[in-house]
């Protein structure tokens, strides 16, 4: 059984939520866009530094000082021969060297004192490494390379985690360097090591593994530079002095470079292999002193006669993609050194834009940073300029500039210490003229004020805070405690502490904090009060510095709680001991945060008031927005990307892909923010409700405040989910529950794969992640019911701690789980019942938050309960729940058309009906009792629904399952508008639907209906539309109300005549399949378009009747259309012709005289009833005409007349035409012959009228008219036309007349 899921009327918070997250990302790809300090510096020089006189305001302050113990001290006054002093960063231990023994101190805990004196000879130098990885066992966790003066050893380190003890391991690796002097040990992070030394020019490499090969110890001395010509050449042949040798190795991990820095300012660059390295850079001091001549960068603390390259610092690649390396000058310069590829074909193989691949072929100095001089601290102390009265921007004197050339300065006096920290933080050491000691000079970028010129679209410059700190002792070195790969710090200091330095002197530890500008803006705020200018200018400064988002992000950083992480960072020393500050800082933050966020307002440059309509993308929000964003990005950034859960390499174990405690420490800070601006939001503009953006009289300004109120609630309502999201997972997390791996690991593997992939993000703010949240809520929920615990509990956590994650509504559905559960195992049949229905109350109330998923598992259980009626209610219930306004209905009437938003209810609906069906046919399929009383019960629900658009969806599944004729005895309000509203769109359901009409004795609409499907489009045979005339012409004679009598006439008549037009078309459709001057394919096209449609009797007479010559189907359209012309007696006589050709070609078995006969008496019986298709005298004389010319001694005499008269037409009317003929004698009747042979079918005609109407058994009424006045005086006229003839027929003729006329006086 599944939790609640997502209601379709949230979509609105997504779109929010969206909203918000969209604005996070923006923020997030802000600051992931921070200028890169090759675009920062350019190509130039720069001297100019803001060195700030008030303390709060110095990049850097001393948090402590640790003395030096009195046991080394003792140590080193027992030095006999040679001592050295230095600091291991990553063990956080200060080491000193005595002869052959070793001292290492815990400097911050001040105490875990050690030492080994096991070594015989003296130490030159040493290092710590991380070790390769497979050749220790897993408890050594670094190795202390340690160089005498006759050999180098690796030492094996652990570390007990909770007293910080140190122990030592001999790896019994060990090789010679005699002659070397060993100097500089670097490895890099993988665990190679190389050294150099005094004696020579050349780089080494201890090369160590776990086992001896056959060609390989497991530890040797690899020369990786030994073809250097120098190397070959006899010591004796250098001068004193002469010899270059290697001062500093330094490595570069990240785009795996070596660099080397000599004596003689000389830096070479190797790409490290898998296997030695190449050299692919050498560049002399000199060469870099050509290219700051380029630069026009000439000074006197350039001069090769005086200043030495001290130091050289790498770049990492997530540093700076552009500049690879910075060396540092004994005079405090900074050369930053560009890396650049030449065209030779081996340097084109590697990709560039890759780190590890990005090797250069060339070096060049692309900026120098000048330093300032020793005196610029004291000599701008007074000074007030445009910075500040708190600021001094100093451009040094000692310059490149042509107005300063040959001015006196003090330049720095730097050692090879000097060196920088990601992220470019400059510490250089100088001796002091003030003190017995050294003076730090150390100086840091504003990445404010960069990332204000950068989104003001202002020039990019390197912008530092720089100032002089006195150190008492001399320097040994220097860490970083703390070292972060973070080269933004707008963006580390809201998850990562203020870096901390380490600096060693002979006489003890000076802890440095860097202030970043959550730093600075506490220092500015708790130094303003003392200040006549107060706090309000101090912020304000501030603010001008970074701008008014970054002001406002490093507020809300204080409001939100980093200020303590940074308080236990920085000391007690920083703030002082008095608690009461906090909440003043944090008020005091507030009110800057809501008073200099500027305002939101509509970017003109853009807009035309007259011309554009107002729209968001012409809004500019303001800085509380933005600096918003960027805080909350800044604060989840660590996670927001990454999968919520990660699967154990080869195992199929889930895993939770972050921290919980990093997780509740970021939740703490959110809610601190949240608590905040919920409480504020009446005081901060744009974020509180409609009610006021009232009272402006401009409406662009309400505009914008519109679009900043829906910007910050959209960030507001993220901030919420994420502060509950951090909930939920850690609860998932939570063993009280069960382990997170067994509640991954029981949903669906589809759901798992969407799970890896799901991010913090997504999971916090998308409804793809709400999905995943709801199964895995139903995954802890089952778990909880099976194993037979109340789900009160987590049910609890979930409303309490995470709402969005589990609603009122989510526990209702929960409680209604846990009663079906029951249900399951109720032995009481009443008991049971009353379970099912009040888990369905339940259910019915928390309808709106039910996904299609959930319905579905709950619908098994009913089912697996046998109820089937309750499942059904509950569907439909779900289904009309969602859908309100019925939307899904008008996007179905509509015509469910493409990329409506009305689809996805409607889709959801549908499936929520097809779950309807699948519970029918489940309890059709039941035993007889069963599926009886359980199908009663269904169809009582079903018929009893007032969902029309579920009754049309059960009528379509009626349909898909062959079972349409079941429609018919459906008795419900919504099955006629159904059939009525498909039957335009199905020839099934228009079918139905006359019969449905006619069932219920509605003639005149199942009338009505038949005719529309004779007309309609539907793919219907030509037969099947003369059926339904056929049938709506019957109906057309049945009873119907008096009302509808008129509409019906009219209806018949359309009917009638279609009806005609149809037979027409039939006929010659039967023709055509009949026609040998046809081929198949002739055939097929023109059945193709006759069998179907109901063709206008115009398209049937002039595209097929006569160009084909059908004539009866030509006469049928004449008496059909009403057509009276010429054309009428032509067709008869083409059909005349017509017939006389075919049986004179084709034999029939019957004569040609016969043949035109049939076809005559035929035609005469079908159209002698119509005048305009059967002129009769017209008609008779042609057929005539014919016999008389076509005679032959075969022709049958009087066939013409008896042709007539066998169809219907009378004897009198053959009679008058043939005498009419003899009368008139017209062609061909005006030869004596011609006349003959009319008198002869006369005579016949005569003898066989005479002898019906002498015909005993007919009555008057049967009895043919017979004119005997009119025959014997037409008799009499024959006679006297044949006097003179004495031809045998005439005298035939004359016999045949005179007996005629004897007949007729005597019988008539």
């Amino acid at each position: 059984m599944s939790a609640p899921a997502i209601s379709h009327s949230e979509d609105g918070l997504y779109d929010i939520l969206h909203r918000g997250s969209s604005a996070i990302e923006t923020a997030e790809d802000r600051d992931s866009k921070f200028p890169d300090l090759g675009n920062i510096i350019g190509q130039g020089y720069t001297n100019d530094y803001t060195m700030p006189t008030l303390s709060g305001w110095k990049p850097f302050f001393r948090r402590e000082v640790i003395s030096i113990p009195d046991i080394i001290f003792e140590q080193y006054n027992r030095t006999e021969c040679f001592t050295q002093m230095g600091l291991f960063a990553e063990i956080q231990r200060a080491w000193i060297t005595v002869d052959n023994r070793l001292f290492l101190w815990d400097f911050m805990s001040e105490q875990n004192f050690q030492a080994y004196e096991e070594l015989k000879h003296t130490i030159t130098c040493i290092k710590l490494v991380r070790p390769r990885e497979s050749v220790f066992v897993d408890d050594i966790k670094y190795l202390l390379v340690i160089a005498t003066t006759q050999d180098m050893l690796l030492l094996g380190v652990s570390i007990d985690s909770t007293t910080r003890d140190l122990s030592f391991y001999h790896t019994k690796m060990q090789i010679s360097i005699g002659g070397i002097g060993v100097n500089c040990i670097e490895a890099t992070l993988d665990g190679r090591i190389f050294f150099s030394g005094r004696q020579d020019s050349n780089l080494y490499e201890f090369v160590y593994q776990s086992e001896e090969g056959w060609f390989s110890k497991r530890c040797a001395k690899v020369n990786l530079t030994a073809s250097s010509l120098g190397d070959l050449l006899p010591s004796f042949m250098y001068q004193k002095g002469d010899k270059e040798f290697i001062e500093q190795i330094a490595i570069d991990d990240s785009r795996k470079l070596l660099y080397t820095l000599t004596n003689k300012s000389s830096v070479v660059c190797y790409k490290l292999e898998k296997k030695g390295i190449q050299r692919c850079v050498h560049y002399s001091y000199r060469s870099m002193l050509s290219q700051a001549q380029m630069l026009n960068a000439s000074s006197v603390l350039l001069d090769p006669r005086f200043v030495k390259l001290v130091s050289i610092v790498p770049i990492p690649s997530y540093e700076s993609q552009q500049i690879y390396a910075v060396v540092i000058t004994s005079s405090g310069c900074r050369l930053y050194m560009r890396g650049g590829r030449s065209t030779s074909p081996y340097f084109q193989k590697a990709d560039f834009a890759d780190p590890q691949s990005a090797y250069p072929s060339t070096l060049q100095i692309t900026h120098i940073r000048f330093p300032p001089d020793q005196t610029t601290d004291n000599k701008f102390t007074q000074r007030q300029n445009a910075t500040g009265p708190f600021m001094t921007n100093v451009s040094q004197m000692n310059g490149p500039q042509n107005s300063d050339v040959g001015k006196p300065v003090k330049p720095l006096q730097c050692n090879s210490l000097s060196t920088m920290f990601t992220p470019g933080l400059f510490f250089a050491f100088t001796p002091s003229s003030q003190n017995d000691g050294d003076l730090l000079f150390a100086a840091a970028p504003e990445f404010g004020k960069i990332a204000n010129l950068q989104n003001s679209g202002n020039q990019l410059m390197l912008c530092e805070s720089a100032m002089f700190l006195p150190i008492e002792g001399y320097v040994q070195g220097i860490i970083c405690l703390n070292p972060s790969k973070q080269s933004n710090e707008l963006v580390s200091q809201f998850t990562t502490p203020a870096p901390v330095f380490a600096i060693l002197t002979n006489t003890g530890v000076h802890i440095i904090v860097h202030r970043r500008p959550l730093e600075i803006l506490m220092s500015a705020i708790r130094v303003g009060a003392s200040l006549t200018s107060g706090v309000d200018s101090q912020v304000r400064t501030f603010f001008e510095s970074c701008g008014r988002a970054e002001g406002c992000a490093t507020c809300l950083g204080l409001v939100c709680g980093l200020r303590d992480s940074a308080a236990r960072e920085n000391g007690q020393s920083y703030f002082g001991s008095s608690k009461s500050t906090q909440p003043e800082l944090i008020d005091i933050a507030k009110k800057y945060y809501i008073e200099f966020g500027g305002k939101t307002f509509i970017d003109q440059s853009r807009y035309n008031s007259q011309q554009d309509v107002p729209s968001l993308e012409f809004v500019r929000l303001s800085g509380r927005h933005d600096g918003l964003a960027s805080c909350i990005s800044r604060l989840v950034r660590w996670f927001w990307g990454q999968p919520v859960v990660t699967r154990e390499d080869g195992k199929n174990v889930f895993k939770l892909n972050a921290d919980t405690s990093l997780l509740l420490t970021v939740q703490s800070h959110l809610l601190s923010l949240y608590y905040f601006l919920d409480i504020s939001r009446n005081h901060i503009e744009g974020l509180a409700g409609p009610d006021h953006f009232a009272g402006f009289s401009n409406t662009s300004d309400e505009f914008a405040l519109q679009a900043e109120h829906r910007a910050l609630h959209a960030l507001i309502t993220v901030l919420k989910h994420i502060i509950e999201g951090i909930s939920f997972v850690i609860l998932l997390n939570d063993s009280t529950f069960g382990r997170f791996n067994d509640i991954v690991s029981t949903i669906a593997p589809p759901t798992q794969e969407a799970c890896m992939k799901l991010t913090f993000g997504k999971l916090f703010t998308s409804k793809e992640g709400r999905v995943v949240a709801k199964e895995l809520v139903n995954t802890l929920v089952n778990r909880q019911l099976a194993s037979g615990d109340s789900i009160d509990t987590v049910s609890q956590i979930l409303r309490k701690k995470c709402g969005s994650f589990c609603s009122a509504d989510d526990v209702l559905i929960y409680k209604a789980i846990e009663l079906l559960w029951k249900a399951r195992d109720a032995l009481d049949a009443d008991d049971r019942a009353s379970l099912i229905s009040n888990s369905f109350d339940l259910f019915k109330k928390a309808a709106r938050v039910f996904s299609l998923d959930d319905l579905k598992d709950a619908v098994k259980e009913y089912k697996s309960l046998g109820a089937y009626d309750t499942a059904v209610k509950l569907i439909l219930h779900l289904a009309a729940t969602q859908d309100l306004k019925d939307i899904a209905f008008s996007y179905m009437a509509d015509g469910q058309p493409e990329d409506d938003p009305r689809k996805k209810i409607f889709d959801f609906r549908i499936a929520c009906y097809e779950l309807v069906f699948s519970i029918f046919e489940e309890v059709e399929s039941l035993p007889f009792e069963e599926s009886s009383k359980a199908s009663i019960s269904v169809h009582d629900i079903l018929k009893s629904s007032k969902d029309e658009l579920f009754h049309t969806t059960f009528y379509d599944w009626y349909i898909s399952k062959g079972m349409t004729e079941r429609l018919l005895d459906i008795d419900s309000p919504y099955i006629q508008s159904y059939l009525e509203r498909n039957s335009g769109s199905s020839l099934s359901l228009a079918s139905l639907l006359w019969q449905y009409y006619a069932k219920r004795e509605m003639f005149y609409m199942a009338a009505l209906v038949l005719l529309e499907l004779a007309l309609s489009a539907f793919p219907i045979s030509l037969e099947q539309r003369i059926e339904y005339l056929t049938r709506a012409k019957g109906f057309g004679n049945c009873h119907i109300p008096s009302s509808s009598r008129a509409n019906m006439n009219k209806i018949m008549h359309q009917v009638v005549e279609y009806l005609d037009v149809a037979s027409i078309q039939d006929d010659l459709l039967i023709a055509i399949k009949n026609d040998a001057r046809l081929s198949k394919e002739q055939k097929d096209e023109v059945v193709s378009a006759l069998d179907g449609q109901i063709l206008n009797i115009s398209e049937i007479f002039n595209k097929y009747a006569d160009p084909m010559d059908y004539g009866e189907i030509c006469l049928s359209i004449f008496q059909a259309s009403g057509y009276a012309g010429i054309e009428v007696v032509r067709r008869w006589e083409r059909i005349i012709q017509q017939t006389h050709d075919q049986a004179l070609h084709l034999y029939t078995g019957a004569s040609i005289v016969e043949n035109v006969s049939s076809v005559l008496r035929k035609l005469t019986i079908r159209f002698s009833s119509q005048e305009n298709v059967f002129p009769v005298e017209q008609i008779i004389a042609l057929a005539e005409k014919y016999a008389y010319e076509y005679r032959d001694e075969e022709s049958k005499e009087g066939w013409v007349p008896d042709t007539f008269t066998s169809a219907g037409v009378s004897h009198e009317v053959v009679f008058i035409v043939l005498n009419q003929l003899y009368d008139r004698r017209e062609k061909p009747w005006q030869t004596k012959e011609a006349l003959l042979y009319l008198i002869l079918d006369l005579t016949h005609l005569l003898k066989s009228w005479c002898e019906l109407c002498i015909k005993g058994g007919l009555s008057s009424t049967d009895r043919p008219n017979f004119n005997v006045s009119g025959v014997l005086e037409s008799i009499e006229k024959y006679k006297n036309l044949l006097v003179n003839d004495t031809s045998s027929n005439s005298q035939r003729c004359k016999k045949e007349l005179q007996l005629l006329e004897n007949t007729i006086r005597e019988e008539c």
